[in-house]
């Protein structure tokens, strides 16, 4: 007797054509040709009327009624839901932040958060809208560090320029 190994089929015949047909012949025909499908009767006009007449005499349900009228409500809200999705028009959001674009800048320049405090005060001395005009003018920077010399950190600001320059 042949061990089971021995009598599957290799991986290259069950790749063929003809194999792939006979296996969906072989599984369709079992649905197909099943024998209870031909013990069926067919039913007669008289009892296809009767059991349609029982159908239609039986009281109807409202409950049935309510829930496919809430299923069909509830299809047209998303339906209303996702084409207002799409015709809404797709914004990016506002990088024009004064903060984070001032630590975006402290992070591109390796300012340390004194430093960043020194220029937010100097800033403020000076009515500035933004630290950054100060390291983006220098002249400003010394007008603001000459005219508030009690509010300047000489050494924060020495190590800053130094890195920035």
């Amino acid at each position: 007797m042949k061990p089971i190994a021995d009598c599957r089929l290799p991986n290259a015949e069950r790749t063929t054509p003809e194999f792939r047909r006979f296996a969906i012949v072989a599984a369709f025909s079992s649905f197909i040709f099943h024998p209870s499908s031909f013990l069926l009767a067919a039913p007669t006009l008289d009892q296809v009327f009767k059991s349609t007449n029982q159908q239609f005499e039986q009281p109807t349900d409202p409950r049935k009624l309510i829930a496919l009228v809430c299923a069909v409500v509830g299809v047209v809200i998303v339906l209303v839901l996702l084409s207002y999705g799409r015709r809404r028009e797709v914004r990016p959001k506002a990088l024009n932040h004064p903060g984070k674009l001032v630590k975006e800048m402290q992070k591109q320049f390796h300012l340390r958060p004194a430093e960043v405090r020194q220029l937010k005060t100097l800033a403020d001395t000076q009515q500035l809208a933004s630290p950054l005009t100060l390291l983006l003018c220098p002249s400003v920077l010394v007008k603001a560090a000459k005219e508030r010399p009690d509010k300047v950190d000489r050494r924060a600001l020495a190590s800053m320029i130094k890195r920035l320059g």
